[in-house]
């Protein structure tokens, strides 16, 4: 929201791990443009996790599938070894040839038993990974805000409210502890006790103290609800007292089987 030609935003996004303050360094060095966007972003989403470990799981079953097989061919070749190092020196012309001839029947038996047992793996592994697929996808859906009771999303707008107070409050007060105490790990990672510092000066500055809040709607994608406030906010400017109102939003998503803020921004 626009007021004295000036606006301040503070918004944390998901799809990176990195911070960057348009105007100045994330050492709070360098001159601050209050008409430019700072963001706060953690490392990675729920999703790209999950195909993270997708990925993992694929490369590690695939190194078991061939450690098998070339371990029975390992086996087999050291039979067939210690059978020659045992066979009779003086044995004739044709007693040899039948002896090769096995030896070789018995090499394309062994390669085909590997061969055989790498498929029927190979066949379990998939079956395996797509039955973790379904059973992430059942989950995903069953953690998608639309997919809840009406119930369970009044106790998420009633959580969100609670989350919202104290970050109005711990900015307010400067409380590090308490306003990083609601939020998802990877967002925490990325906002240390200086950048925090940094970043309620700025807002300070531009907005002042805050006040009110009311509940304005919700936005879902996914796995996450971003819900959205009206927050006032007063500064003194000489002898006038200027009353501002801005948005914040505060994106949540369940981790471990807790509602927790994935992201926020302020404007």
């Amino acid at each position: 929201m626009k007021s004295n030609g000036r606006r301040i935003v503070a918004a944390v996004l998901i799809s990176t791990g990195t911070l960057a303050l348009s105007g100045c360094r994330t050492t709070g060095e360098g001159k601050f443009d209050i008409n430019k966007l700072a963001f706060w972003k953690s490392d990675v989403t729920v999703e790209e996790e999950a195909e993270a470990e997708r990925k993992a799981e694929e490369a590690e079953k695939a190194r078991i599938k061939e450690e098998i097989r070339l371990k029975v061919l390992a086996e087999l070749k050291a039979e067939n070894e210690a059978k020659k190092a045992k066979a009779d020196k003086t044995e004739s012309v044709e007693e040899l040839k039948e002896r090769m001839r096995l030896e070789i029947i018995a090499e394309m038996k062994a390669e085909e038993k590997a061969k055989l047992e790498a498929k029927l793996l190979g066949e379990k592994l998939e079956k395996e990974k797509a039955e973790e697929l379904k059973r992430k996808e059942e989950d995903k859906k069953k953690r998608e805000f639309s997919d809840l009771s009406k119930e369970e999303q009044a106790a998420v707008r009633r959580l969100s409210e609670k989350f919202a107070k104290n970050f109005i409050e711990s900015v307010d007060d400067e409380d590090y502890d308490d306003f990083i105490k609601d939020m998802a790990p990877s967002l925490v990672k990325n906002l240390n006790k200086k950048k925090f510092n940094y970043f309620v000066t700025q807002v300070k500055k531009a907005k002042g103290e805050f006040g009110r809040f009311s509940y304005l709607g919700e936005l879902k994608t996914g796995v996450f609800v971003t819900l959205v406030y009206k927050v006032e906010s007063k500064k003194e400017k000489g002898e006038k007292v200027i009353v501002e109102e801005s948005l914040l939003r505060l994106a949540l998503a369940k981790l471990d089987g807790k509602y927790m803020i994935w992201s926020f921004s302020l404007d």
